[in-house]
């Protein structure tokens, strides 16, 4: 009887053991591989939630439960650049699932390619492509960023990179010519960095090349 036990705690301690881990790897797997359907929304549901305060770091358990509620995430559209193997699903609204695995919209009134068009996404330091990982590893000024709703293209020139605290909400407010405001954390989790860019050119999505297209089909069905 107590070597009954004695096994039965090994075995669950092994199993503890061996979810830390690979928890890294099995998380980024789920964010990497989520393979939404874009909606193409005509009117906006009125239950989309603005609750940046729910939004918690990345951890197996809560991308998890993410990918368990996906269906009451509303991906419209996708932020990509092929070259440093960014290719992120755009959500409406923020909270703690769709920030596990989308990059969110901060307020309901946003369009792309018009005023200040806000996106929010975790930096994942053991991630090259997850979320806005390759953004805070290889975006700098000068490089151009593609935000598309699968109807339109909306190419993006980024002119700034700028770290600030939390309380700094100044990138926040409305612009009058177009632009993209990407934010995201630095490597400490304590402070955040702001990318600005403006907008360069817009083009019919089904103009776009061949190759952008299948880059991302990968990730979408749209």
């Amino acid at each position: 009887m107590k070597l009954t036990v004695r096994h039965f705690l090994g075995a669950i301690i092994a199993v503890i053991g061996l979810t830390f881990i690979f928890s890294v790897p099995i998380t980024n797997y789920m964010i990497t591989s989520f393979h939404p359907t874009v909606e193409h929304l005509k009117s906006k549901p009125s239950n989309i939630p603005y609750d940046w305060n729910s939004v918690r770091l990345i951890n197996l358990f809560n991308v998890a439960q993410a990918r368990i509620d996906s269906a009451s995430i509303h991906v419209i559209g996708a932020i990509y650049n092929e070259r440093i193997g960014l290719n992120t699903p755009i959500a409406e609204g923020i909270n703690n699932p769709i920030a596990a695995l989308c990059a969110s919209t901060l307020y309901p009134n946003e369009q792309m390619g018009k005023g200040n068009y806000i996106l929010a996404a975790h930096n994942l330091h053991f991630s090259r492509q997850a979320l806005f990982s390759p953004v805070f590893r290889y975006v700098t000024s000068g490089n151009k960023i593609n935000v598309t709703d699968f109807s339109q293209n909306y190419t993006y020139q980024i002119i700034s990179r700028e770290i600030v605290s939390p309380q700094n909400l100044l990138a926040l407010n409305p612009t009058h010519n177009a632009t993209l405001t990407l934010i995201t954390c630095d490597q400490t989790n304590q402070k955040r960095i702001i990318y600005r860019g403006k907008l360069i050119k817009v083009e019919k999505f089904k103009c776009l090349p061949n190759h952008t297209k299948r880059y991302l089909r990968q990730k979408f069905e749209y």
